[in-house]
């Protein structure tokens, strides 16, 4: 059972390095409207599979026109899109994502994301293995 979250906001490198370093299940990331980028993780007092879950993210970027490897995999992933446009194919369906919102990639669900433009498409990626 999943308790009610804790809601953490980040707008400086400085605060995301205060951020508690486990239990990550989720996260938001929204554009303000002073151009600033906020980073929202949410924090549940519980995991279904344990009271820590290990993750790994990075930081990327794709030109327009470019495309993702067609891939599945076992981990979970989220996706923050911070800048750009993508169609993302995610098995049989096809989702536009834009700049502020957020996807999830199940385990074993292929997917391909093809940058749109007029920029690059810009984000930050956090997966995890199933328990």
């Amino acid at each position: 059972m999943i308790t009610t979250p804790h809601v953490l906001r980040a707008r400086t490198a400085e605060d995301i390095a205060h951020l508690p370093r486990t239990g990550v299940l989720g996260a938001e990331l929204q554009l303000d409207g002073d151009g600033t980028t906020l980073l929202e993780f949410v924090l549940p007092d519980r995991f279904p599979g344990g009271p820590e879950v290990p993750v790994k993210v990075n930081w990327w970027s794709l030109d327009p026109g470019e495309s993702t490897p067609a891939e599945s995999h076992r981990v979970h992933e989220m996706w923050l899109v911070s800048a750009g446009e993508a169609d993302l194919r995610m098995g049989d369906d096809v989702i536009r994502v834009r700049a502020g919102q957020s996807v999830f990639i199940p385990s074993e669900v292929r997917h391909q994301a093809v940058s749109r433009g007029p920029g690059p498409l810009v984000g930050f990626a956090v997966w995890w293995e199933p328990r």
